[in-house]
């Protein structure tokens, strides 16, 4: 747990740096709102992040599609990384409305479960996603 935490915050710091992505969500980034509460309860961020393409859904397949390591999967993963488009799961606003939701899922909006693989090689493949875009 604590290297796919290690890996994650390291993936998640490279994304927030890149002019490709317009947020980063994971808890223990300094410029997440919950950074200082997620440091004082927890040992580390987790394995999953998620991101916003600044280019919106398009973007995120063009992305996703420049991938070679990370496969597309609908998981909370297990030691190998995989990435989603939760738009691509295709709720209607009727559905979400169903569920009690009033929130659309943003369609640049990328997820990732960070596995075991080396952080290096898994940096490599999120560096040729956003070539991929850039």
């Amino acid at each position: 747990m604590q290297r796919q935490c290690d890996t994650a915050l390291e993936l998640a710091r490279f994304l927030d740096s890149s002019p490709e992505i317009t947020r980063v969500h994971y808890p223990w980034l300094d410029s997440s709102p919950y950074s200082r509460l997620a440091h004082q309860q927890m040992r580390g961020g987790g394995g999953v992040l998620s991101f916003e393409m600044a280019g919106g859904g398009e973007a995120a397949h063009t992305f996703v599609d420049a991938l070679r390591l990370i496969p597309t999967a609908t998981s909370l993963g297990g030691v190998e990384s995989i990435i989603e488009i939760p738009a691509d799961l295709d709720f209607s606003s009727k559905e979400l409305g169903a569920a009690g939701s009033e929130v659309a899922v943003d369609p640049g909006l990328v997820r990732l479960s960070v596995g075991l693989e080396d952080g290096e090689d898994l940096l490599a493949d999120l560096e040729r996603g956003l070539r991929g875009v850039g």
